[in-house]
């Protein structure tokens, strides 16, 4: 606890810069996006999950986000970022077809009702925001002398 020590951290980020947002049925929808994939929607097997599968000719570095909308009400569940099949600046070996995706649960498996106030699944809708990486930068931030004695919880100073 009181011994010095040395800390390294890495971290990378991607600079983004947005190419369109496109918009399925949240049950059974489908969907070409120019230059970047086919994908369509289903339900999950348990029925507590809308799942997006898209598939994408070569190896486009793009990044698709997705949420779960009620079009009345705006976004109903926050959505989630996936990179297709990644944004890293690097090629993920020499696959012809790539394939990504994922899900959003909508209804807890053990509750009665759903997650949110949302409007029937048959309305609902699947809205993907695609965008390309600009830029990568990767740093280093050392750490030389932290004692972790010196860290100490203290409560916030609210006024």
């Amino acid at each position: 606890e009181g011994q010095p020590m040395r800390v390294e951290l890495d971290y990378a980020l991607a600079i983004h810069r947005p190419q369109g947002t496109y918009e399925l049925p949240a049950v059974g929808g489908e969907i070409a996006i120019p230059d970047v994939a086919r994908c369509a929607t289903s339900i999950g097997p348990f029925g507590t999950n809308v799942i997006l599968r898209c598939m994408q000719a070569g190896q486009e570095h793009m990044r698709v986000s997705f949420a779960l909308m009620d079009r009345p009400k705006g976004p109903s569940i926050p959505g989630r970022a996936r990179y297709s099949p990644s944004d890293a600046p690097y090629r993920n070996g020499d696959a012809m077809i790539t394939r990504f995706g994922g899900g959003i649960t909508f209804r807890n498996a053990f509750a009665s009702r759903p997650l949110v106030d949302a409007a029937p699944l048959s309305k609902a809708r699947m809205r993907l925001t695609v965008s390309e990486p600009l830029q990568h930068v990767f740093r280093r931030v050392t750490i030389g002398n932290l004692r972790l004695g010196a860290w100490v919880a203290r409560e916030a100073d609210v006024q």
